[in-house]
């Protein structure tokens, strides 16, 4: 069974599975799982860029830019071994109990 983002203005509004062959002139995309294509799997409330055939997951911060090679959001530093929490006032991780 495949599975395929429904889109409204390349949004992605619902997930299913279906057996038959949706098209995206319905406002259907195929993704897989293990975002083995279009880079990321779909998620309700990320992008479908047509131009680049990739799903993009809304932007978390506005400090982080897009990886136009992954279509993942990056931050502007890169982030520590562990548990590491982004402090987007600070412009730096925050790692717990250090």
């Amino acid at each position: 069974m495949k599975k395929y983002a429904h889109l409204v203005d390349n949004l992605v509004v619902n997930i299913l599975e279906s057996e038959e062959n949706l098209s995206y002139e319905d406002g259907y995309v195929e993704y897989k799982d293990d975002a083995s294509i279009r880079y990321n799997s779909a998620k309700i409330g990320s992008k479908y860029d047509q131009e680049n055939d990739a799903f993009i997951d809304p932007q978390e911060y506005p400090s982080w830019t897009l990886d136009e090679d992954t279509f993942k959001w990056v931050p502007p530093i890169a982030k520590p071994a562990g548990i590491a929490l982004w402090v987007e006032e600070e412009q730096r991780w925050h790692q717990p109990g250090q």
